[in-house]
């Protein structure tokens, strides 16, 4: 929080989101299909910086890692995801913490729909009977 109150998402405005790399891979071609989909585990994790000035514009860069995989040994899925996303902010820098915390809740929240309209559409190319992932809720810890 800012000495006046407001947050830095409310003073952030969301320039881009950039798919940076992609990693899928699946051993389903090779095994038959389970009977019961298995049980996915998603992890997902942010960073975010301060780029100062960036052709006339003060930038921060939030870079996310998306992944999600099958928890059994077979059929194996894997799929991870990196973006980076660009928000301008005005004059005042993000402390560390704010930074931190931004990163982890506006970033990811903001990264969410692009993640799960990716790996939905993964899931059908790859034949997989994999139902969407869930709705984004942001961690409350």
């Amino acid at each position: 929080m800012t000495a006046d109150g407001a947050s830095l998402s409310a003073r952030v405005q969301l320039r881009s989101i950039t798919l940076l790399r992609l990693e899928a891979t699946s051993s389903w071609a090779t095994s038959p299909p389970p009977s019961v989909p298995p049980s996915l585990a998603l992890k997902h994790g942010a960073e975010g910086r301060d780029l100062g000035e960036v052709d006339g514009e003060r930038l921060i860069e939030v870079r996310a890692r998306m992944t999600i995989r099958t928890e059994e040994p077979e059929p194996t899925l894997f799929i991870e995801a990196n973006y980076r996303l660009l928000y301008a902010y005005g004059s005042e820098p993000p402390g560390e913490d704010e930074l931190a915390e931004f990163a982890d809740r506006n970033g990811l929240f903001n990264v969410w729909p692009y993640w799960r309209e990716l790996t939905s559409s993964l899931f059908g190319r790859m034949e997989l009977p994999l139902p969407p992932l869930p709705v984004y809720h942001a961690r409350s810890d």
